[in-house]
């Protein structure tokens, strides 16, 4: 039981960080588009 909750954790973990990455991407694009706009 304990070895299966350690596992699951650990995706979670994984999980999240990919979507926090993900997520910093995305408005980092966004970012960007708005510093084109400005420019522009």
């Amino acid at each position: 039981m304990k070895e299966m909750e350690g596992k699951f954790r650990g995706m979670r973990d994984k999980y999240s960080i990919e979507i926090y990455t993900i997520h910093k991407n995305y408005n980092a694009e966004l970012y960007i588009e708005n510093i084109n706009l400005t420019i522009v």
